[in-house]
């Protein structure tokens, strides 16, 4: 799903771990937010970073009162 959620314009870093991702119980939805915020985060650089997805996976973790 995690591979599935990025714009197809904003490729991803080297650094990106989706295995890692896929570790954090999150609907369709929240990964659909955070992809989105990510590549928002990462609009003025090349690709998106594993930096870009932690930012915006705390933000939505953080809407949703839960932490990492």
């Amino acid at each position: 799903m995690w591979r599935q959620a990025w714009p197809a314009e904003q490729p991803l870093a080297d650094d990106v771990d989706l295995a890692r991702l896929a570790q954090v119980q999150l609907t369709g939805a929240n990964i659909r937010n955070i992809a989105l915020q990510a590549a928002w985060l990462a609009a003025e650089e090349d690709s998106v970073s594993a930096v870009h997805i932690d930012k915006a996976l705390r933000r939505e973790m953080a809407k949703m009162g839960r932490n990492l």
